[in-house]
Parts: structure tokens; sequence; C-alpha cells
């Protein structure tokens, strides 16, 4: 008959240990429950959005998030981290891309997705300002984008240049089980 690894070092741990004690089986451990969805939206509302260092000269506008290495930007800025997901904007309205802003780039987080390009154009056919573009710029700046969002810079010249913004997302946190 064959021992368990742990029945052969049951009789080593009973010496050290005294034998009043037993080993704990991983059976008897148990994580704490999560905390209540109150709890998590108290800590969120406690926690508020990361603040961002924007610089705009022209058209042109970069925004790193406080505490993030600029590396990230300058590596954006070379073309070593292509834009993995486009979200075009043109032909909405302020009040209809936001939340489809927000539900895009909400999917390609949660696909693991780090560079997104939305795509909002210049604002030379509106007959005014670029004003989707300013919109664009706000949003990710703001809850809910802001806790995803670590840098965000006009695009290459190659994928839209000031019509488009680079926005670098965050790693997806993942459920540990």
């Amino acid at each position: 008959m064959s021992r368990s690894r742990d029945d052969g070092n049951k009789g080593e741990f009973e010496k050290l240990m005294g034998t009043d004690v037993t080993r704990a089986q991983n059976r008897d451990l148990k994580r704490p429950p999560p905390a209540p969805r109150a709890t998590r939206v108290a800590q969120r509302e406690a926690n508020p959005p990361p603040r961002f260092d924007v610089e705009e000269w022209g058209e042109h506008i970069e925004g790193v998030a406080r505490g993030i290495d600029r590396r990230i930007l300058a590596r954006i800025k070379r073309g070593e981290l292509p834009a993995e997901v486009r979200i075009d904007l043109h032909g909405l309205d302020v009040e209809s891309a936001h939340p489809y802003v927000i539900r895009e780039i909400d999917a390609a987080h949660q696909l693991g997705k780090r560079c997104v390009a939305l795509i909002h154009g210049r604002g030379l056919h509106s007959g005014g300002d670029a004003v989707l573009k300013r919109a664009v710029v706000d949003w990710v700046q703001e809850a809910p984008l802001a806790r995803r969002v670590m840098v965000f810079v006009s695009a290459p010249p190659s994928d839209g240049g000031t019509g488009a913004l680079y926005v670098y997302l965050r790693k997806r946190r993942t459920a540990r089980g």
C-alpha cells in the first residue's frame, strides 16, 4: 500500500508541533466573501479617477495619467504600440458618440486589447470647432473611462493624425481562482 506525501511527513510534523496539532487541509481554507456592492461603490468614490498631465500644441494633444511612466507615450509615438482596435465616430454627434465610446472601449478592455484608435475627425466639416474631438479628450479623462486609460495621444499621420486619438488602456484585471 502506498502512502501519500502528507502521511509520510505526519510523524515529523507532529514531533515538531506536538501531538495536539493537526495539519489543516486546503479545503478548510476559505477566501473571505467579496465586498458588498455598496462597499465597492463607496471605495470607488473614495478613490477618484486618475488625473492626467495634458499637453496641447496646435491640433496635437497628449495626456498621461499621473504616476504612469512617460516612456509608454514615447513608445506609442514611435509606432511601437500600434492600435489593435479602431472606433470610428464619423457621422455621430456628441450625444450618441459618448455611450458608444464607453461601450466600445469597455469591450476592447474586456478582450485584453491595450491600444485603441478613436477616430473622431478634425471637425473641418462641422462648420465650427472640433466639438467631438474636444469631447473625446474629455471623456477619456473622466469616469468611467479614466480608470482604464493610462495614456492618450493624437494618432500618427498614417492613422488619422490629429483627427484620431490613440488611447492606451491598463491591463485587464482577471479574477484569481
